[in-house]
């Protein structure tokens, strides 16, 4: 049974989530009024614990964060937020970035992408690629890990499956959390997770962001139906996902079809939780924390095998 807690997150995300996803013209007042709240800002708290650094990649701001002490830096992360694609990195996602800076030892490279409905989908791949393609071609000592939640774990398959048909260097090892894998949103499972269960998301609120940021592209393009795309070859994997979430019905049948081609992965499914729960302050995500920390420290292929 979920924590009291996760209960409590769950009645929240349906009164705050749920609301806006109806129409597409409440879609658009939220996104605007995100706009101009501007969430994306490290708070004085977050910038207490960890030294962060600003550059540009691409046009767009890039963050790395450091824990902020002399210790050595013993990893590097590569995290993409989540947002369907159109909603800027949150507090919730800054509060993660401190948990993997100081418990990893890492040095967290947060990039700014472009967002839906501004930027299409193809742009936010053309700012990510370059970063992802120097963080993997890096040669320091320490190991190039990528992660992501939601959108951001759509870009962690999508960009190492690019790589990886490219014959480049890819991430040593990838961290999906409740990803985007199939655009087409055709399994029929979606209708009973997303009508009986998902707190956060709708089937109506995925249409319409879909319309937002696809542009040109087909549904079943693997940038965003990464199921469509290479499998066999990706690094190893660890997959955090929730019975109640809407994109978990497809998200399974990437890992079976994953562990099929012979790719190392680790997925762990929370009962009764919700989309991106991993990254949520509850004592299951600290626990599944946990377990992605030890996965992280121990030793694997580099590769799918």
């Amino acid at each position: 049974m979920p924590s009291w807690k996760a209960i409590l997150f769950r009645h929240l995300l349906i009164w705050t989530y749920k609301p806006f996803q109806r129409t597409p013209a409440s879609f658009h007042a939220h996104i605007q009024k995100e706009r101009k709240a501007n969430p994306c800002e490290p708070s004085d708290k977050v910038r207490a614990q960890l030294t962060i650094e600003e550059t540009e990649s691409g046009g767009c701001r890039v963050f790395h964060a450091t824990p902020n002490d002399d210790g050595p830096i013993e990893a590097r992360v590569l995290y993409i937020h989540g947002g369907s694609f159109i909603f800027d990195l949150s507090p919730l996602h800054w509060d993660f970035i401190v948990i993997l800076a100081t418990k990893l030892r890492a040095r967290v490279t947060v990039p700014l992408y472009p967002l839906a409905p501004e930027h299409k989908l193809v742009a936010m791949y053309d700012m990510l690629e370059p970063l992802y393609d120097e963080m993997a071609a890096a040669k320091d000592g320490t190991p190039f890990w990528c992660m992501g939640d939601s959108a951001g774990g759509t870009f962690t398959l999508g960009l190492t499956q690019r790589a990886l048909d490219a014959g480049k260097p890819m991430a040593d090892r990838l961290v999906p959390i409740s990803p985007c894998v199939d655009g087409t949103m055709m399994n029929p499972d979606l209708f009973v997770v997303g009508i009986e269960k998902d707190p956060m998301l709708s089937l109506t609120g995925v249409a319409i962001s879909r319309t937002l940021f696809l542009g040109d592209l087909k549904p079943e393009d693997p940038l965003i139906t990464t199921i469509n795309g290479t499998i066999k070859g990706l690094p190893p994997m660890f997959v955090p996902l929730g019975t109640d979430d809407l994109l978990s019905p497809d998200a399974q049948l990437f890992v079976q079809k994953a562990k099929d081609n012979g790719c190392d992965v680790t997925s762990i499914l929370g009962e009764g939780l919700f989309h991106v729960w991993f990254i949520f302050p509850l004592s299951e995500a600290t626990e599944a924390q946990r377990q992605l920390f030890d996965w992280l420290r121990s030793p694997r292929p580099s590769g799918g095998q």
